[in-house]
């Protein structure tokens, strides 16, 4: 009678950030003294997803996470003895990394002639697409400059 393999070491969760690398590693034996193999699926975590199956009863889970990764994701991993299998699910929660806004259209200086407007653009982009306020100061802005934002 074969006797089913088993996980030996595998994380049930993994909590990461949004640009982390994760990685992890799961392991298997069997009884009856059977190699083991393992296979990786899932339903919704991207193909840059890398699984090895090393071969000596480990095998590693590689991952690469970008800034649009956030969210809840579910590996399913199957280890087999080539008769019987198991499966183990490990749940991955990648949390949302607010990144600062960044400067798109700012002058390195601006020149000017006494008693000229001075008219200027600045911009701003927040890779998040959270909504920006752009203000001013500074102690040698006369009191009637103005500072006006648009969108757009």
């Amino acid at each position: 009678v074969n006797r089913a393999p088993f996980f030996t070491e595998f994380p049930e969760s993994i909590e990461a950030d949004e640009s982390d690398l994760i990685y992890f590693s799961i392991s298997g034996n069997d009884d009856d003294g059977d190699d083991v193999s393992f296979n990786y699926q899932s339903d919704d975590l991207p193909e840059e997803v890398r699984f090895v199956d090393i071969g000596d009863g480990t095998a590693d889970f590689i991952w690469q996470t970008r800034f649009s990764d956030a969210g809840e994701y579910l590996a399913v991993f199957t280890l087999s003895d080539g008769t019987d299998e198991t499966t183990a699910e490990v749940s991955i929660h990648v949390s949302n990394v607010n990144r600062l806004p960044v400067w798109v259209e700012v002058p390195d200086s601006v020149v000017s002639e006494a008693g000229q407007l001075i008219d200027f653009d600045v911009a701003a982009e927040d890779f998040d697409l959270n909504r920006l306020t752009l203000t001013y100061e500074s102690p040698n802005i006369p009191e009637a400059a103005e500072f006006t934002e648009s969108a757009g």
